[in-house]
Order: structure tokens, then sequence, then C-alpha cells
């Protein structure tokens, strides 16, 4: 604050117009800091502003503040996809969740202003528990990191991107034979594809993630028991 102040009056010095080169000392002194104290407060910052904050500075002075190396984003069919500030990012999450160094209360304002007039927004602010669920999920240490670590493992992705092509083609020929019967019959065979064919998404998903899932997944059981 002291160095704004010096700043302010110093360009005072600089950029005042002839008409103030009357003033006393008093008086000048009197008129800038009554326009410094016109200027809006400082808003507050919070971890992820910190964070952002600490990579700008990196970048402009590397040879004061040694930076944080972030994870590095292999390289894949999932990366390319990526620029290089989303790969900095995610690999920043996967070093260390700086949501974690939130109190639950702060983050909570956070997200809800962020999504503020959004339907998600409206969603949490209808559903507390939900809301709560949702704040644990993104502190916690490993369940967010462990969501992203995903783009590090392409060999799991493409074997789920396999299953799901095999699970298409499957309805779209069974459908194809869905040809015979009344249409009552028709419209049921119809439904009991398309079950199934959620079922074997949702049960590859997980057999396939689940070391990914566990730390969500676990916040999740301690809201809603099965």
């Amino acid at each position: 604050m002291k160095l704004n102040l010096l700043l302010t009056l110093f360009l005072g010095l600089i950029f005042t117009p002839p008409a103030y080169s009357q003033e006393d000392d008093e008086a000048y002194r009197e008129r800038i800091l009554r326009e410094y104290s016109k200027k809006p407060a400082p808003q507050e910052t919070t971890e992820v502003d910190r964070v952002i904050e600490e990579d700008n500075y990196e970048e402009e002075r590397p040879e004061i503040i040694e930076p944080v190396a972030p994870v590095k984003i292999e390289d894949s069919f999932i990366s390319k996809i990526m620029n290089n500030a989303s790969k900095k990012f995610i690999g920043r999450f996967l070093k260390q969740n700086p949501f974690s160094n939130m109190s639950k209360s702060e983050l909570q304002s956070l997200v809800l202003s962020r999504l503020e007039g959004q339907p998600f927004g409206d969603f949490l602010k209808e559903k507390p528990k939900f809301l709560d669920m949702f704040i644990d999920i993104l502190r916690d240490r490993r369940a967010l990191p462990s969501l992203l670590s995903l783009v590090n493992k392409p060999e799991k992705v493409k074997k789920y991107g396999m299953i799901l092509i095999g699970v298409f083609v499957s309805v779209f020929f069974l459908n194809l034979f869905n040809s015979k019967g009344n249409i009552f019959r028709r419209i049921l065979v119809k439904m009991c594809i398309g079950i199934a064919a959620f079922s074997a998404n949702i049960i590859s998903f997980y057999v396939i993630f689940k070391d990914e899932l566990t730390p969500t997944l676990d916040i999740v059981l301690k809201y809603y028991h099965l």
C-alpha cells in the first residue's frame, strides 16, 4: 500500500496541471490523498488466483523464484487436442490441487459466484447436500487430480473407446433386426437394448478407470449410501 501511495504521489508530481502549481505543500498532499482514497479497495484473492499469479511471476522472474515443475503431460492423441495453456493447467493440478488449500466456505463462495445465473449454479443452490459433496470433491487432494490423470493414460482411454465403438455397432445391428412383431414388442426390445448398452458403458468405464474413480466415489458414497 505504501508503494502505491508513493507511486501516486510521484505521478502526481509529473502529470499535475499548471493550475495546481500555486498550491502549498499541505493542500497538495491532502488533494493527492483524497484522490487516492477514491480508488476501489483491492479484491480478495483466492488460492486459485494465487497459483495463477505465481505462474505469471515465475515466468517473468525465473532467476529469482524456482518454479514448481508441473507433472509432464505425455504425448498422445489426447494431448494433441490440448493447447499449451491447458497442458500446464492440468499439470499443475496433477502436481498439487490448489483447491485443497482453500477453506470449504471460501471455495463454496467462489464456485457459487462463478456459476451465478447458470443452470448448474441454480441446481447447486437448491441441493445443499449435493453442493457439499461437490465442494468436498474439489477440495480433496486425490479426487480431482486422479480424474485429470486420465490425460496421461491414453491406453486406458483407447481401450474404453474401442468398447464404446463395439457397443454402438452392436446396438445399431440389434435395432436393425428389431423389425418383427407388433409395435409394442419392438418398443420393448428397443428399450431393453438401450438399457443394456447404457449398463455396458457404465460397467466398462468403472472397470477400466477404477483407480482414477475410487477417490471420487468414496466421497460420493459418504453422502449417498447405496
